[in-house]
Parts: structure tokens; C-alpha cells; sequence
């Protein structure tokens, strides 16, 4: 994120990379994925985006050219500084929920800066990458929603953006969908019917982001005895499957390492214990691993017998049978990618 970036989180220009360099470095030598986590993002002044972008903007006889020029130097410094060491780059985050913040980048650029963040974003990392200019990097927009249904007016919008951006060549190589399921499930049948739209149009999928507390599957009718843990299994599963079977799903990211270590603890103390996420709080698998685990493997059987294998990209780097240790890593989170058919580690800038 833009402020961990800086020495002074307040202040432009002035970028520290130490930490993020030792987490990137670190998965680069376990050969993990990497995701960069995020070079947009407007909601929240001084939160999401140093305070100074909004007092420059502010104090500027032309704001538009202001914000261009502040977006265009921190795109090219963070991503041209990581180059080809961060796989993916979420390049757009929240924007469908940021409108109805403080979000400096619509109020000044309307929708234009969407645009202009993909397309110089692209433009960089062309030129880093290589001398070909082939741009290798991944540029994800990524969104956090509370339905998927078709006719919903912020589905309608996104699906109508998504699809003139294709026709205009804007790149964007896929969406990322974010699972946070906080006070209701998600409708997976939605999702699915969802990004089977996008991919349509020619988009990858990711689902980023993806947790439930336990306490959404309390007195679930539709879980075996009962039993709320292996009903939020069932409910993963249903997620995993809802992207696998579009058939361009590139990653499934939990939110957190265990369920030791969960943003729900610190925003939602009063509904503790959260447990969200695939691993206990002492590190063991639970049922939500092996249900997603086996949304993998049957997904995968599937390929074998009914069309062309998928190629792996990664090899596995967690297994059921490593220590407890091996699971407290500092930054990481499970991903879960659809095109190696297995549980890798991948490392967040957070």
C-alpha cells in the first residue's frame, strides 16, 4: 500500500522499500507468487493515499494535471522498483466502493483515472520487463461487492465498463472479486453466473480476499449434524467451484494467514472468536482446507477426462504434513492458483 511505502507516510516522494523488499525477495527465493497489494486506491485521505495527494491537489491552480503528474511518478517508481519480482499488481481497488467516500481520484478524474492507472501502469512495466516491451506482469481490478446478481445497477455498471475497456484495448488482464463475506454469505450461484460474464468478454478471474466468520454458519440446516465448521467448508468449497469452472480463474487468496492471525480480531473484537479462514488458531487444517483442497482436486479430474490438462505454473510449497511452524510466516496468506491445481504460498505486500 502507497503509505507502508514512504519513509514519511505523510509526505511524497521520499519511498522506503525495506520492508516490502525483504517479503518480496523472501517469497522470490521460495519460488511463491507474489501479489502487489495496491497502487490505486481512494478511499480513505491520509489512509489509502498520503495526505499530501490531497493538499497538493487542493492548493493547485490545475488539479487534474496535479493528480496525473502524483499518479504517474508513484505507478513508475513502485512498479518499475519491483519489476518482474510481483507476478500480479492490483492496479484499481475499491472503486466501486469508494465513490461514496472522499475518493480525491474520482472527484477529480471521474472514471478517467481508472484508465489512466492501467494504461501507465502497462506502459512501465513494458518497459522494464524486457527489450521486447512485452508487459508480463498481471493488472488486476479489484472490488469488493455485497451481490452479484445481473440486474443489480453496480453490476450493470461494472459489467458495461468492463466491457467498452475491452473494446477500447485498456489493459486490464482480469478483475479480482474480494470474498470478504462479513455479515452474510455471498450467493455462490450468483458469483458463479458473475464471472462466467466476465470471462465471456475475455477477462481472468481472481478471488481476493475471501473469509467468513464462523458465526455466519451457526444452526446452518444444511450442514451434516449441524456442524458449523464444516458447513463455512462447504461454503469455501461452493467458492472455489464458482471460479475454477469458468475456466480462467488464475487465484483464490484466503485473507489471512490462520485464524490466529485475522483482521476480524482487530475490527470486530465483539464477535470473537471470528475464525474465518482455513487453518486454526494452532495451525491445523480444518474442514474449510480440505473441502477448497478438494474442490482442486475434483476440478482437476474433471480437466483430465473431459478437456486439456492445465499446464503447471508453480509447485507446491504447503503441505498436510508440515510443521506448525511452517504456517506462521510473517506476511504471508494461502493462494490458491487455478492454473497450477494446487495450494501455494504467496506473500501480500501489506
Amino acid at each position: 500500500k502507497w503509505n507502508n511505502l514512504l519513509k514519511d507516510p505523510n509526505k511524497l516522494d521520499v519511498y522506503d522499500f525495506t520492508n516490502a523488499d525483504a517479503i518480496v525477495n523472501h517469497a522470490v527465493n521460495v519460488g511463491a507468487i507474489v501479489r502487489g497489494h495496491v497502487l490505486i486506491w481512494g478511499r480513505g485521505r491520509g489512509k489509502t493515499y498520503p495526505e499530501e495527494v490531497a493538499l497538493q491537489v487542493e492548493m493547485s491552480a490545475d488539479p487534474k494535471g496535479t493528480l496525473t503528474r502524483i499518479m504517474d511518478d508513484h505507478i513508475r517508481t513502485v512498479v518499475s522498483h519491483f519489476g518482474g519480482r510481483v507476478d500480479v499488481w492490483d492496479v484499481i481497488n475499491e472503486h466501486l466502493t469508494s465513490m461514496i467516500d472522499e475518493n480525491i481520484f474520482y472527484t477529480t478524474l471521474g472514471n478517467d483515472y481508472i484508465r489512466f492507472a492501467f494504461e501507465t501502469a502497462s506502459k512501465y512495466l513494458a518497459e522494464d520487463d524486457d527489450d521486447s516491451g512485452t508487459r508480463t506482469t498481471r493488472l488486476i481490478w479489484n472490488e469488493a461487492l455485497s451481490n452479484f446478481k445481473l440486474d443489480d445497477p453496480t453490476i450493470v455498471w461494472w459489467l458495461d465498463t468492463l466491457r467498452r475497456y475491452k473494446e477500447e484495448l485498456v489493459p486490464i488482464d482480469g478483475i479480482g472479486v474480494q470474498g470478504h463475506n462479513i455479515n452474510q454469505r455471498h450467493n455462490t450461484s450468483d458469483l458463479a453466473i458473475f464471472l462466467q460474464k466476465v470471462v465471456d468478454m475475455g477477462y481472468d478471474v481472481e478471488l481476493t480476499e475471501v473469509d467468513a466468520p464462523i458465526s455466519l454458519f451457526f444452526d446452518d440446516d444444511d450442514s451434516p449434524d449441524d456442524d458449523p465448521f464444516m458447513a463455512q467448508g462447504e461454503f469455501f468449497q461452493e467458492y472455489a467451484n464458482a471460479c475454477l469452472r469458468t475456466g480462467r480463474c488464475k487465484g483464490i487468496t484466503f485473507w489471512g494467514l490462520d485464524d490466529n492471525h485475522t483482521w476480524y480480531d482487530t475490527f470486530f473484537l465483539e464477535a470473537k472468536p471470528n475464525l474465518p479462514l482455513l487453518i486454526d488458531e494452532e495451525g491445523y487444517m480444518k474442514p474449510a482446507w480440505l473441502k477448497v483442497r478438494d474442490a482442486f482436486v475434483s476440478f482437476s479430474k474433471e480437466m483430465e477426462t473431459s478437456g486439456p490438462t492445465i499446464a503447471p505454473t508453480a509447485t507446491p510449497t504447503t503441505t498436510g504434513e508440515e510443521s506448525n511452524d511452517s504456517w506462521h510466516r510473517n506476511g504471508a496468506l494461502y493462494y490458491l492458483l487455478a492454473d497450477a491445481l494446487s495450494l501455494i504460498l504467496s506473500l501480500h505486500m501489506m
